[in-house]
Parts: structure tokens; C-alpha cells; sequence
């Protein structure tokens, strides 16, 4: 699992109250160590393939601004223009 993103996955927005991002749009909160809400939120998605759909589509689309190498260039180009004036 990685730090800050879904529980479940990055794609379905199915979060916990604990380490991952409910204030994200859309994002199904569950309460952390509880199987029962953990069950409804994967039922929920389950039973929502045009959500799932969608949130595959935006997760692909916004694949390459999130890369690490494409956050570092837009760092970089802030820098080197804050350095030039």
C-alpha cells in the first residue's frame, strides 16, 4: 500500500479513515478495522461498474501528471524561472 493513496487501490477511492485521502471527491470512507464498512465500500464499487469505469478513465488520464519525473520538471521549471529574474 502506499502512504496517502486508497486503501483498496488508487483507482476506486475506497478509503479508510486512517492513512488515506477522505477528503478526496467521490472517495467512500470506511472506518479502519472495520470489516463490515470495508465490506459495504467494496460492494459499493462493486455494484457501480459506470463509477468504476469513470474513475479508471480519470486515474488514466491523469497518470502522467503524477508521475514523479513530471512533478520534478515542474519543479525544476519553477526554480530555474524564480532564479532568472
Amino acid at each position: 500500500m502506499l502512504e496517502g493513496r486508497g486503501i483498496i487501490s488508487q483507482e476506486t477511492d475506497a478509503v479508510s479513515d486512517r492513512g488515506g485521502l477522505p477528503e478526496t471527491l467521490e472517495a467512500i470512507v470506511f472506518r479502519a478495522r472495520d470489516s463490515q464498512e470495508l465490506l459495504v465500500a467494496l460492494r459499493t464499487l462493486a455494484d457501480s461498474p459506470c463509477r468504476l469505469e469513470e474513475l479508471s478513465r480519470r486515474l488514466l488520464s491523469a497518470h502522467e501528471r503524477d508521475l514523479w519525473s513530471t512533478h520534478v520538471e515542474r519543479v525544476e521549471s519553477a526554480l530555474q524561472q524564480t532564479a532568472s529574474r
